[in-house]
């Protein structure tokens, strides 16, 4: 009687243990592929931020010196963001089955990065903030969108926003016009999110980055208009 009880109690711990090991094994595949969600975000950022700005000296048919054109750069951008659907499908499968609440942390990091490519994509394409429905569209239905990494997401579109409106300054005609559209886009931005900081761990902070970017959006436009003005007259 006791040999049998201990041989049950060593094959529960057995099955405790195949179990755990499972679950720690599943969760290094989830972050390795989130890791690489990122990576390939960022090299769809840093493509975005090649296009070139009207009003920079292009070559032949609007093509920039790295060889994008303002028309298709976008396109190749969202062709590549097509592509990490692999990702999200090897994501979506290791995920099957599962209690998918258990890996949120793993697979959060990636999810945001790829938010945030493709919310720059969007917004350099229809010059609007992509909605949580067309974010939940690209992604495999067993993947979860909680609303926060949706907000902390795009919340980090504005640094992009930044950079792309710094650059536009410097052109003058239409791209200071761009400029100044980014700067109160990323107002508007700032005044809707703003409200649900409180609900979401981590965007009071990127809420102050926020700031911090449209402070400098600002400072650079009104420095821009002077310049003009001052020239002009």
């Amino acid at each position: 009687m006791v040999a049998a009880s201990r041989d049950h109690i060593l094959t529960i711990f057995k099955d405790f243990s195949t179990t755990l090991d499972d679950h720690n094994d599943r969760k290094e595949r989830l972050v390795k592929i989130a890791r690489d969600i990122t990576v390939l975000s960022k090299r769809i950022i840093f493509l975005l931020h090649r296009i070139p700005i009207p009003g920079h000296n292009h070559g032949p048919n609007g093509v920039g010196e790295r060889g994008i054109s303002n028309i298709g750069g976008t396109d190749e951008a969202y062709v590549k963001l097509e592509g990490m659907k692999k990702l999200l499908q090897a994501m979506s499968e290791q995920l099957q089955g599962q209690e998918v609440e258990r890996y949120s942390a793993m697979i959060s990091p990636g999810l945001q990065e790829y938010i945030e490519a493709l919310s720059f994509a969007h917004y350099l394409r229809h010059k609007v903030l992509i909605s949580y429905n067309e974010v939940k569209s690209y992604l495999p239905p067993i993947i979860p969108l909680p609303y926060s990494d949706y907000l902390l997401g795009v919340s980090d579109l504005t640094g992009e926003l930044l950079r792309w409106a710094i650059s536009a300054i410097g052109v003058d005609g239409p791209s200071r016009q761009k400029a100044t559209e980014v700067c109160t886009f990323v107002r508007t931005c700032s005044a809707d999110i703003e409200a649900l900081t409180p609900y979401v761990r981590g965007l009071s902070r990127k809420q102050g980055i926020t700031t911090e970017s449209l402070k400098k959006i600002e400072f650079g436009t009104s420095i821009a208009r002077f310049a003009v003005s001052s020239w002009r007259s």
